[in-house]
């Protein structure tokens, strides 16, 4: 199963290193532009570095390691430098995706990772944004499971569509809710035994928050 790691462009909080250290294991690492300081504070090796480099002087540039691909792309241009990363993936036909971001940070660059996970040439692929609070995934049409996750916190927020929604093992157990793309009464439900499940039909994105 070939596995993936982006890291994008962000403050990587040090005390947290080691939850970005282990998402990395067994997967191919690359740094979208900016991400490159994951690697510099972790003292780890990417396996790509892709971007415009605009937030990568030529110091950086030339301590990468030979075993490090690089793909240099124009300033301007009309993708985004993890677009670009994510596109790369896909073509790579990588199983499984995971975009690490420290954190939301600018509004429009984190809807724009949130895009991402509409690309219509996932298909089968996992993708997810990740980070050391939280996981968001597109869910089409599916149940999760939520094993000894007590006390966490799950959101759902309906895409363009209604959506019907079931929670067993939350604070708010629900069957066959209609929750309208407007609407926030999915936002916030806690996981509150050992066994949950959340059941979407219908497409929304699903927010994991870590021990909330």
């Amino acid at each position: 199963m070939k596995t993936a790691v982006i890291f994008v462009h962000g403050r990587y909080p040090k005390t947290k290193l080691g939850f970005y250290k282990k998402l990395c294991r067994g997967k191919y690492k690359i740094a979208a532009n900016g991400g490159h300081r994951f690697f510099e504070l972790s003292k780890l090796t990417p396996d790509l570095v892709i971007g415009d480099f605009d937030s990568l002087n030529k110091k950086h540039l030339a301590n990468l390691s030979k075993r490090t691909k690089v793909i240099s792309h124009p300033v301007q241009k009309d993708k985004t430098d993890s677009e670009l990363a994510f596109e790369y993936c896909l073509k790579q036909k990588f199983s499984s995706i995971d975009i690490a971001m420290p954190r939301v940070g600018q509004p429009d660059h984190f809807m724009g990772l949130i895009s991402l996970l509409a690309n219509p040439k996932i298909r089968k692929a996992k993708v997810r944004l990740v980070n050391h609070e939280l996981e968001i995934k597109l869910i089409t049409n599916q149940k999760l499971k939520f094993n000894y996750c007590t006390g966490n916190l799950i959101s759902v927020k309906a895409v363009c569509n209604p959506i019907k929604l079931t929670c067993t093992g939350t604070e708010y157990d629900v069957k066959n809710l209609t929750v309208q793309p407007w609407e926030s009464k999915a936002l916030r439900n806690r996981i509150r035994l050992s066994k949950a499940t959340v059941e979407i039909k219908g497409r929304a994105l699903l927010f994991h928050y870590w021990g909330k």
